[in-house]
Parts: structure tokens; sequence; C-alpha cells
């Protein structure tokens, strides 16, 4: 996917950002098109739990709020993650 993707990040994480309170999950899950690489929504959650791990002080304890996630707003915020912030 990386090659799909490569300097595209910014755009592709806007157009998430933008659909995140969406319920129609079809343009970023169980898809894909010409210029839509398939489920491009698991692509942009690592990306968010990678910024999150990164930016985590204490690893051991960034991994566990990655794993025991609840409040997908309240981790989102506090990953530090921004469209096209690479990690």
């Amino acid at each position: 996917m990386a090659d799909l993707v490569k300097g595209r990040e910014r755009e592709i994480e806007t157009r998430f950002q933008a659909d995140m309170a969406s319920t129609e999950l079809s343009n970023w899950l169980y898809n894909s098109t010409a210029t839509n690489p398939q489920d491009l929504g698991y692509w942009v959650g690592y990306r968010i739990a990678k910024a999150h791990y990164s930016n985590a002080t204490d690893k051991r304890q960034g991994l566990k709020e990655i794993i025991t996630m609840i409040d997908a707003k309240a981790f989102l915020e506090s990953s530090g993650w921004k469209p096209g912030v690479g990690v």
C-alpha cells in the first residue's frame, strides 16, 4: 500500500478527517478503485496509532493505550496525529 499512497498522505488523511463522524464506511473499508487503494481506513488508523506511540513518553503505556482504547475521539486528540504529518 505504501507505494499507492506515497505523496498523497495529506490528501487522503484530510478526506478521512472530514469523514470521521460519518457512518458511511464505503470510502474507507472494503473497497478499491483506481484512485483509492483498498481499505484506506486501516492505513489511516495505523498512522494514528503510530503517531500516538511515537509521541508517548512512556512507550509501554502508549502501547497499552492503543490496545485498550475505548474513546476514539479522546485517543485521536491525544495521539498528536494531523493529516499528512509523517511519524
